[in-house]
């Protein structure tokens, strides 16, 4: 799990995000040898889900548009 400063939770499997990328994880500070997502993967998610819901938005714009024109008519 990734938890930040505002104790939000993003269930991931670690080794998964190592395939992906390997500065995706880092090690547990425990000494344990578990690794876990590293902050530059939270960054990442956090930027990539912003984009995806500017998107999401623009194309519920268009279509709430659409729908006006249409209901319009």
């Amino acid at each position: 799990d990734i938890s930040d400063d505002m104790n939000s939770f993003i269930g991931v499997i670690a080794q998964d995000l190592e395939a992906i990328n390997s500065e995706y994880i880092t090690e547990m500070d425990d000494g344990s040898g578990m690794i876990r997502p590293s902050q530059k993967f939270g960054y990442e998610l956090r930027a990539a889900m912003h984009n995806a819901i500017k998107e999401l938005s623009a194309k519920n714009d268009a279509l709430e548009a659409r729908i006006a024109i249409l209901e319009a008519a």
